[in-house]
Parts: structure tokens; sequence; C-alpha cells
């Protein structure tokens, strides 16, 4: 494993210097290169990922509960009426008609476990 690692840093090394050398000649290069460090140096794609993952978990339960009252209020037939007037495509969409078509009403619990799963686990 050592042998792999040092081949790897050697390489990076020889990239690394071949990108310092073309950035004096070339100003995308060296915009290109000062943005890297810029960021490498702020740890900004560990924020990226903070953020990104937050609206992750905050755009899940907030879709459960607009599809919930959604069904609630129109009823399975407005929710497939809805998916099919949109021309929202692939799977969420072929998910959202299933639900829309199945005898049990989702209506009643969906807007109510989406709330209660964006506060995070129960304290015991």
């Amino acid at each position: 494993m050592a042998p792999i690692r040092a081949w790897g840093r050697v390489r990076a090394d020889r990239v690394g210097e071949q990108l310092r050398a073309r950035s004096e000649s070339s100003p995308k290069i060296n915009r290109s290169v000062q943005l890297y460090e810029r960021d490498r140096d702020t740890f900004a794609s560990m924020f990226g990922s903070t953020i990104a993952l937050r609206l992750f978990l905050f755009l899940v339960p907030a879709m459960l509960i607009v599809v919930g009252v959604i069904a609630t209020v129109a009823g399975t037939d407005g929710l497939g009426r809805l998916v099919d007037a949109s021309g929202a495509t692939g799977s969420i969409a072929a998910q959202l008609s299933d639900a829309a078509g199945s005898e049990d009403s989702a209506g009643g619990w969906l807007p109510a476990w989406g709330s209660s799963s964006h506060h995070g686990p129960a304290a015991a």
C-alpha cells in the first residue's frame, strides 16, 4: 500500500508543478488554480457539503408535507391529476402516481410524519 501512496504523491506533485508552470501563461488556468487553492484553504467543499445535506434534510420532509396536504385537500384523484398536469417524469412521478392510485389514503399521516421527522429523533 505504501508504494502506491508514494507513487500517487509523486504523480500529484508533478501535476501540481505542471499546473503552476502553465498558469503563468494562461489566465484561465491561473484563475482555476487560484480558486482551487482558495477553496482548499477555506474548507469550501466541507461547507458546500454541509449546506447540501441540510437542504436535503429539509426538503424531504417538506415535500412529504406538501404531498400529504394536497392528498388531504384534493384527494388521491386530485394528486394524480396534479402529477399528470405537471409534466413530471421519472421515478418520483411514478411513485406519486402509484400513491395517488392506491386504495389507502396517505393524506392523514403524511403531514404528521413529515413534520415530526423534520425535528430529528425523539429524546429517550
